[in-house]
């Protein structure tokens, strides 16, 4: 009888435990590809450095490739609260307006809403560069996605930031 609880109480624990895992990962909020938000530094530089020995990057439109780089992580408290990620090459004003409007179209294709645009979003000399030019949330409304076009003359780039959206309300809303 002793045996028989002692079996129980570790098919217990290990219940119990296994139990608590499954829930902690179900907790990470995935930012994009195998990034989460609140991913630890280390573990965070790890997936980074993954990417970049393999020279990975990730297509988002026909023709419109995105990578990560060292600044991708953006870290709170050795947290990861933002991840960027920008084209691959630079591009000029011609196809900076359709590499946005096929990387709206893709994001769009993959869940992703378009919740706010300024009206010129796909026109780099016509943004007002003091507010966001396009943003976009995820089907669970948990991820925030802010495309923009940088750049100037005719070299550009089109980057986009992820952030979860819990976050964003803590920390980017103003006080009242």
């Amino acid at each position: 009888m002793t045996i028989l609880l002692k079996k129980t109480g570790v098919i217990c624990t290990l219940l119990t435990v296994l139990g608590t895992m499954w829930g902690q990962a179900q907790e990470k909020e995935v930012l994009f590809d195998d990034f989460y938000f609140g991913m630890p530094k280390k573990e965070a530089k790890t997936v980074l450095k993954e990417h970049n020995s393999s020279s990975e990057t990730f297509e988002m439109g026909q023709g419109v490739h995105f990578v990560v780089k060292k600044n991708s992580l953006v870290m709170d408290n050795d947290r990861l609260v933002e991840l960027k990620l920008w084209t691959k090459n630079n591009l000029n004003a011609k196809q900076i307006s359709a590499g946005l409007q096929k990387t709206r179209a893709y994001l769009e294709a993959q869940g992703y809403t378009m919740v706010y645009s300024q009206e010129n979003w796909d026109q780099p000399l016509l943004i007002d560069t003091s507010k966001p030019c396009i943003r976009f949330l995820n089907e669970k409304q948990t991820v925030l996605l802010e495309m923009e076009p940088r750049g100037q003359g005719n070299k550009y780039n089109i980057y986009l930031n992820y952030y979860n959206m819990e976050w964003v309300k803590k920390h980017l809303t103003p006080s009242r």
